[in-house]
């Protein structure tokens, strides 16, 4: 079994690239209204 900070540090550049395209598709949105 996998230790959490091994998951977290697995799932953190994930977590970060997910929150990047958020990041910039509530900019585009921004920019449209």
């Amino acid at each position: 079994m996998e230790t959490i900070k091994n998951l977290t540090k697995k799932y953190k550049k994930i977590g970060f690239q997910l929150f990047l395209k958020l990041w910039g598709s509530l900019c585009n949105l921004q920019i449209l209204l």
